[in-house]
């Protein structure tokens, strides 16, 4: 309906252009423009991190460490890939899962994870918070050991974002627009790959404390927010000049 209205798109990703093209071939004289968001942290934001982090490095090593998944409950968003790696690795490790836990689409899928947690005894392994405030969201996150996003697909991941901005470890399927997020600054494992992602959760579990130790640095976080917000403007700046010429340039048009 946008393409057909405006002859114009506004994405939030190269990959999700590709989408559209792929998708919706019909439509090929439209112009698509790639704008990546920039997460919306504020220095309240930074405030609670650091908060968070000081605590958490008052405990005991033996006390520390999980892993946060921040994702809603839809089909698409992957939880499963999760659960079935736990249940290869040591007992100790533990995901902590934030998010709606409905999915319209698919109306048993909560319902489906949670026989199968039962099922092999993961309530100690898989933490489900459900909806949380977003204090909570930036406290989890920045007490975690690493970010995971299991999903199979995603537009442009404001949690991956907001990982990034925070410098903290990321652990992100193998898909197109985390490889566009992160590139080098990520480890990967394919969607359905649990044997992969449970090696990746061990190996940082192990190094944990390190990994804790070094968690965000303040002015390392801002300049990620600055650049952030700088790719933002100057994309979202471009797509705008790039309108401008095109209705300037049919304006013309329509004169002569």
């Amino acid at each position: 309906m946008a393409a057909e209205r405006s002859g114009h798109l506004l994405l939030s990703s190269h990959s999700a252009a590709q989408d559209f093209k792929r998708f919706f071939p019909e439509y090929k004289q439209t112009k698509t423009h790639v704008v990546q968001f920039s997460p919306n942290i504020t220095l309240a934001d930074f405030d609670i991190a650091r908060r968070t982090l000081e605590s958490a490095k008052k405990q005991s090593l033996a006390d520390r460490g999980y892993f946060y998944l921040p994702n809603q409950f839809w089909i698409h968003k992957n939880h499963k890939v999760v659960l079935e790696a736990l249940k290869k690795v040591s007992s100790d490790i533990k995901v902590v899962a934030t998010g709606y836990t409905s999915d319209h689409r698919n109306a048993s899928h909560f319902s489906e994870l949670q026989s199968f947690i039962e099922e092999y005894n993961l309530q100690d392994k898989f933490v489900v918070l459900g909806l949380v405030s977003r204090d909570e969201v930036m406290s989890l996150m920045a007490g975690a050991i690493a970010v995971i996003n299991p999903s199979f697909f995603e537009g442009w991941s404001t949690t991956v974002e907001e990982a990034k901005v925070f410098g903290k470890r990321m652990i992100l399927s193998d898909i197109p627009v985390h490889r566009e997020q992160c590139g080098a600054r990520a480890h990967y494992f394919e969607p359905n790959d649990a044997n992969t992602l449970g090696v990746l959760l061990e190996q940082m579990y192990e190094a944990k404390g390190e990994i804790l130790e070094h968690s965000i640095n303040d002015s390392a976080s801002y300049r990620n927010l600055e650049l952030s917000q700088k790719r933002f403007a100057d994309g979202y700046l471009n797509a705008l000049e790039h309108l401008y010429d095109d209705t300037l340039l049919g304006s013309k048009h329509n004169d002569k």
